[in-house]
């Protein structure tokens, strides 16, 4: 019965091999990880394809951006059958990631902490949102927002998009709408120096 689930899943997701929503997640994690689509298994899991808890955070983010989805942390460990607070990219596979995003539901990100944090308006760890909203919480613990994908790249693609340099004011709106997420900062610093890996070796 599970192998058959597991088919149907995979012919829900991939739509016969018509469906571009399993490639498109393919190309994403490749291009996080800097490998080929090719070599994004389906039965591998994010560990063993080379992504640790910080690249699979990037990754769900960029799949919600460009996807317009909402992907809740909690779906994912489910998937994996483990809990959120463990090592996830440990546990779960492209195809449970796939699986859960092909049944995630359209709409605006909603990253939810630990039960026991409420939001009292203060900056909370691993909490997503725009820049403009984000920066101006309250921030006792020091964490540092990074842009998901990096500034760089949304600016780059922006101006490919126009054909031009963007004008400071272009840049200061893209900068308050763009997607950040809250990390102390020695995390902080991982996912900068392995933006700036990535985008070194474009």
């Amino acid at each position: 019965m599970k192998y058959i689930t597991h088919i149907a899943l995979f012919l829900l997701i991939t739509g016969c091999g018509r469906n571009p929503l399993l490639s498109d997640i393919q190309r994403i994690a490749a291009e996080q990880l800097n490998k080929a689509p090719a070599e994004m298994t389906l039965t591998s899991t994010f560990s063993a394809l080379g992504a640790d808890d910080l690249d699979v955070v990037e990754i769900t983010m960029t799949v919600e951006d460009k996807m317009g989805i909402t992907i809740q942390d909690s779906d994912l460990a489910k998937a994996a059958g483990t809990s959120p607070d463990q090592n996830l990219a440990e546990h779960l596979t492209l195809h449970e990631f796939a699986g859960v995003a092909a049944s995630s539901p359209k709409g605006q990100r909603r990253r939810h902490n630990a039960p026991q944090e409420s939001d009292d308006g203060t900056l909370r760890e691993a909490q997503v949102g725009p820049y403009a909203e984000l920066s101006k919480r309250p921030n006792p613990k020091g964490y540092v927002l990074v842009f998901v994908p990096s500034f760089e790249v949304l600016a780059q693609s922006m101006e490919q998009k126009l054909g031009r340099t963007m004008a400071d004011s272009e840049r200061d709106a893209l900068k308050a709408k763009a997607a950040v997420i809250a990390l102390p900062p020695a995390m902080a610093d991982d996912m900068k120096r392995k933006q700036a890996e990535r985008m070194n070796q474009q």
